[in-house]
């Protein structure tokens, strides 16, 4: 199945330990491109995140944020008495110096934030990276599962161009015979239009001769047989898996290089107005491919 380089999937884990949230992004690139945005202190989760996703998504731009609440709780507080001391003897200094009447309380000294010392727990990497990991896995999915859907369109609008090209390319088939009658037919008329004049006799043979030359010089069958050949491979790799925007690049140039070819041999206005459409159609699956995987 073809995928879009475009998509977006989310997680969120919770658990008594705290929450992790992550968003990834992906749009079309040459290459694949890895950005990440992760809590100070987590730097050691980018390279995690980034192998997870290189497993997924071959080719794209990858933006990724994630959010961590949590996973350091407060293992104990303890009281630093010779803060509380010297808060509470400046305190006493003051009242009895001002002849302050408030009297000094609990929540007065609790607040000067040296007096309650707050352990934390040491972060467990391990877990945390084990939990990362597993919603990081869960936003892929929802990722790729966007790109699944966006390539299904992008499959089936190709395909309808590619039905297009094809009936185009059998009209300008189909088409090459009346042009070489057309060439005979006049060039008898500018011969029969001469010897009039000058008295001579036409000589069928030459003619022939020169129909041939002109059916050789506007010969298009290559052309038309590899035209068809590469739409029987775009065909083929629309039911592919894996990479395959490449090699349609590739062939998307091949068939503009066939068409360019027909439209320098064949000058015929009609075929020249299909040569137009026939453009405007590989033009069309060429920006669709740009953001195929």
């Amino acid at each position: 199945m073809i995928k879009s380089m475009t998509g977006y999937g989310k997680s969120q884990l919770s658990d008594s330990l705290g929450v992790i949230s992550i968003e990834i992004k992906s749009l079309n690139h040459r290459y694949f491109e890895f950005s990440a945005k992760v809590p100070k202190g987590c730097v050691f989760l980018e390279e995690k995140v980034r192998d997870i996703v290189r497993t997924k998504l071959i080719r794209g731009k990858c933006d990724v944020i994630l959010n961590i609440e949590g996973f350091d709780h407060l293992k104990n507080v303890s009281v630093n008495h010779e803060a509380a001391g010297a808060y509470f003897r400046a305190l006493a200094d003051l009242k009895k110096q001002y002849n302050l009447v408030d009297d000094m309380s609990l929540s007065l000294l609790s607040k000067f934030q040296d007096v309650l010392v707050a352990d934390k727990l040491q972060l467990d990497e391990n877990l945390l990276t084990s939990k990362v990991a597993e919603t990081t896995n869960l936003a892929l999915d929802d990722l790729i599962m966007m790109r699944e859907k966006e390539g299904q369109r992008l499959k089936i609008d190709i395909g309808s161009r590619l039905d297009l090209i094809f009936s185009i390319v059998n009209d300008i088939e189909k088409r090459m015979p009346d042009i070489l009658n057309s060439y005979k037919c006049r060039l008898r008329q500018s011969i029969s239009e001469f010897i009039n004049e000058e008295k001579l006799t036409i000589d069928e043979n030459r003619i022939l001769t020169e129909v041939a030359i002109f059916a050789d010089k506007t010969a298009i069958d290559e052309e038309t047989v590899r035209i068809k050949s590469h739409i029987d491979q775009f065909r083929s790799l629309l039911e592919s898996d894996g990479e395959v925007g490449r090699k349609m690049e590739f062939l998307v140039q091949e068939l503009n290089r066939e068409v360019n070819t027909i439209g320098s041999k064949v000058q015929d206005v009609d075929i020249s107005s299909m040569i137009v459409e026939l453009k405007v159609q590989i033009e069309k699956i060429r920006e669709q491919v740009q953001n195929i995987e």
